[in-house]
């Protein structure tokens, strides 16, 4: 697929809301509760649908990057929908995706900073929004024996080819997960995070802070070690367009927060929630927000 970044502005007024990041991209974002099921050792566990090629998602997230800019947005102001063009499970996959993004126009950034910089004297400017489309493809994802994830903040506009396994759980991890509820994955928040910031300032030395704090853990704490918990949870999505609960097994390791669909032949990941302990670093906390918005995601629909 040929790559593309088609901008077609319209105003609209709307009223800016901001989403508080908290668990899976945002406090209230996912409906969850603990189900009574007293252990994952079920492996052969499997949802009420299946996946298969042709199937789409949709995803959120709170966070926005454009043109070196950065905002924490409400989530549907910044959605991903993703279409399987090609599917094995447990094996491999290959998607096509579209972002669409509501972006604050020059002139409404202007007049927002003229606001704020006259002591926000008055009615605020009515926030108008252009909308931003992206697209591209991500083939050979790997859905065996990959430890490795890719955040969707890593995927490049046009075709990129990823081994790891992108949207899903790898099988294995899966059945560690089921089975002794731990296992190692790898998400490379610090390679999604630099792709999704480019070279700005600040963002780069959260980013950097967060490292040198990950690499500071080494042979204390397995950053990368996940554990899931008891039991599995309840976890609330709109299946064609129907609210759905589904069992879900909830994990986390250092860098944050995983939902993960308890099927063994479609290990979805529902919501990841990037949410690393940052106590001590000194960094805005406007930047911490807006990383987390732009790292952590949740599935908002799921159309087998």
């Amino acid at each position: 697929m040929t790559a593309h970044r088609r901008y077609a502005f319209r105003a609209f007024g709307a009223i800016l809301l901001v989403c508080v990041l908290a668990v899976a991209v945002g406090g209230g974002c996912a409906k969850r509760k603990t189900a009574e099921t007293p252990s994952l050792s079920d492996a052969a566990a499997e949802s009420s649908f299946a996946l298969k090629e042709g199937s789409s998602f949709i995803i959120q997230q709170t966070g926005v990057a454009f043109e070196g800019k950065f905002d924490v947005v409400v989530p549907t102001h910044n959605q991903r929908r993703i279409v399987l063009t090609s599917y094995q499970p447990n094996v491999s996959a290959s998607v096509a995706w579209d972002l669409i993004q509501l972006v604050l126009t020059d002139e409404a950034r202007a007049a927002l900073k003229a606001y704020e910089d006259g002591g926000r004297n008055g009615e605020p400017p009515k926030p108008e929004y252009g909308q931003l489309m992206e697209s591209g493809t991500v083939s050979e994802i790997g859905l065996k024996s990959t430890h490795d994830v890719a955040l969707p903040a890593e995927w490049q506009l046009g075709d990129a080819a990823d081994r790891s396994s992108a949207l899903f759980v790898g099988s294995d991890v899966y059945q560690e997960l089921s089975r002794t509820r731990y296992s190692t994955v790898r998400v490379d928040v610090v390679g999604a995070a630099r792709k999704a910031v480019g070279i700005d300032a600040d963002m780069n030395a959260l980013i950097t802070a967060i490292s040198d704090r990950a690499k500071s853990l080494d042979g204390k704490t397995d950053v990368d070690l996940m554990k899931a918990e008891e039991g599995r949870i309840d976890y609330s999505v709109k299946m064609n367009g129907v609210e759905t609960t589904v069992k879900a097994i909830q994990a986390r390791n250092w860098y944050g927060e995983m939902i993960v669909l308890d099927d063994a032949r479609h290990p979805l990941i529902l919501a990841f929630a990037f949410d690393p302990d940052l106590s001590g670093i000194q960094v805005a906390e406007e930047d911490v927000n807006a990383l987390k918005g732009l790292l952590s995601y949740r599935v908002a629909e799921i159309n087998p």
